[in-house]
């Protein structure tokens, strides 16, 4: 049900200039390209629970500390779990100049460290993340948790270079015995009052920092009302599509699909993304080969593009802005004058799965209620007022 902020009275409008605990957490995600060792790898994570992350492109990275330890970390709504490499991991060994970069956690350092004698081993395509699970402080902004539960990897980079910040439904943690994951400890915690946190991811070159807000949404990042819709897959953000359109051809209707920030580009099963390519095709747009299953276009064709989602009857406009990623942010001395097209097809453990990631995300504002299990919707905006709305009950239904 779509609905206006002046008519939710259960929530407090904060502007961004709060009180020092204002009963929310405003965190800038900083966007960078993938690193080498986290291209095109699908994260699968052991007891039976797949974890897909598949970063070709990009990556929203913020800064945490875990007993006090910087370490920088993907936001991913796709899993569960933190996990930070270990200071004697043979990532660490291998490569101490990107251990120190991008940061590493030493129990040794912390007084309040503690093992759980848990082990957790997350299969990747071409490697893993295992380790013992620990418990100790964490603290992100200006909010700080104790006694929490993450990994922490003895292993090497086949991971990525950067450790991951996993946001999701506890359904999908690397263990059964499930634990209170950042977000929900939070709540735990008194910091936050509800489950409950809003994302905004920009373009390259955009001037707004991208974000994630834990316990409230900002109503500055979006145009328009928010749309509420129901989860309907478990352990996953997945909501229904009523249908999408390219052009005035509807490649798919009725269909679920996974919003996952953890993945860079959007993925449709293989009946979808050929109707996509025929469109594309006949709006005389040449796509050439980039590798791995990705094409890449003219940039100077981008405004041909165009893409319509509707959920519950609110309509998404992706333009070729959005769903395009230039070649230029990736390498800046390019001159092929050529974007990344941001679709692309499911294959493999995915093939039956409309994934979308980060081309797709950046034209929405989301918020994520893990508390009555539903995500809102609208069309991301850009250029207004950051103005922060402080969640103290349910999302209106």
């Amino acid at each position: 049900m779509q609905f206006s902020l002046a008519a939710v009275a259960s929530f407090a409008c904060l502007a961004l200039a709060a009180p020092a605990n204002p009963g929310f957490l405003a965190v800038p995600m900083s966007r960078a390209p993938a690193p080498d060792g986290q291209k095109g790898i699908s994260f699968a994570a052991g007891g039976g629970i797949n974890v897909e992350m598949i970063n070709e492109v990009m990556a929203y990275n913020v800064d945490i500390k875990v007993g006090g330890q910087k370490v920088t970390v993907q936001i991913d709504t796709g899993s569960s779990d933190l996990w930070v490499f270990s200071s004697d991991s043979i990532y660490c060994e291998n490569d101490p100049s990107l251990c120190t970069k991008y940061g590493s956690y030493n129990p040794k350092k912390s007084q309040n460290s503690k093992d759980t004698g848990e082990h957790f081993d997350i299969q990747y395509g071409i490697g893993d993340a295992s380790g013992n699970y620990y418990k100790d402080d964490a603290s992100l902004g200006e909010a700080k948790v104790t006694d929490f539960q993450f990994g922490v990897s003895t292993g090497d980079k086949s991971s990525g270079d950067v450790s991951v910040f996993g946001i999701g439904p506890l359904a999908d943690e690397a263990t059964r015995s499930h634990y209170p994951n950042f977000p929900a400890l939070l709540k735990e915690q008194g910091v936050i009052k509800k489950n409950v946190y809003g994302m905004a991811f920009g373009l390259p070159g955009d001037k707004q920092n991208s974000e994630i807000t834990f316990g409230a949404y900002n109503s500055g990042r979006y145009s328009g009302s928010l749309k509420t819709v129901p989860i309907t897959t478990q352990g996953h953000f997945g909501i229904k599509c009523d249908k999408a359109k390219i052009g005035d051809k509807t490649i798919l209707e009725g269909e679920d699909v996974v919003l996952d920030s953890g993945t860079s580009l959007t993925y449709l099963t293989k009946s979808n993304y050929d109707a996509v390519i025929n469109q594309v095709q006949a709006a005389g747009i040449k796509l050439t080969d980039a590798g791995q299953g990705i094409s890449a276009l003219p940039c100077s064709d981008i405004g041909k593009l165009s893409m319509e989602y509707t959920f519950s009857g609110k309509t998404i406009k992706v333009s070729g802005k959005d769903m395009t990623i230039p070649a230029t942010y990736l390498d800046s001395s390019d001159t092929s004058g050529l974007c990344i097209f941001g679709i692309t097809e499911s294959t493999g453990q995915l093939s039956n799965l409309n994934l979308f990631g980060d081309t797709f995300l950046r034209a929405i504002y989301s918020v994520y209620d893990l508390d009555n299990n539903q995500v809102s919707i609208a069309q991301a905006a850009s250029g207004q007022e950051d103005k922060y709305v402080e969640i103290t009950g349910p999302l209106p239904n």
